[in-house]
């Protein structure tokens, strides 16, 4: 089971997340907006934050810079509405580590999973190659 924190404006989004992670095994955290989102993450450090870009208070563009410059190192994947690729260079730059597009389908946990399978793959090398040093934590 892995903790996720999924930052996003709209209700009924993030019910339907959560509904979708709860049944893959998987506990949900919810923040309504980047600055609360920002917050949740340095308190509970989850595997994966799943991050929307268009949000009040804070968007998630932001909201990543600021987790990043101050020194979070876990998974950020951005869940977006936009195929535009400017947007998704803007989400990269910004400091997300993949994204994930809306709208959601059966898939959609599938994604998530392969996202928690790559940061694994990404701690088990640092470690064999002798730079594991909390490397996302």
């Amino acid at each position: 089971m892995s903790l996720i924190l999924h930052v996003d404006d709209d209700d009924v989004i993030r019910q339907l997340v959560a509904s979708y992670l709860e049944k893959a095994g998987h506990k949900v955290v919810s923040a309504a907006n980047g600055l609360d989102g920002m917050k949740l993450a340095e308190e509970i450090g989850p595997d994966l934050i799943l991050m929307d870009i268009d949000m009040p208070v804070l968007d998630g563009y932001e909201a990543t810079q600021r987790l990043r410059g101050n020194g979070y190192k876990g998974m950020i994947a951005a869940l977006t509405g936009s195929e535009r690729v400017r947007d998704l260079a803007n989400a990269v730059v910004a400091g997300c580590d993949d994204f994930i597009p809306k709208p959601l389908t059966d898939e959609f946990a599938g994604l998530v999973d392969e996202i928690l399978n790559r940061k694994e793959q990404i701690k088990a090398d640092a470690k064999k190659a002798g730079t594991d040093d909390d490397f996302f934590d």
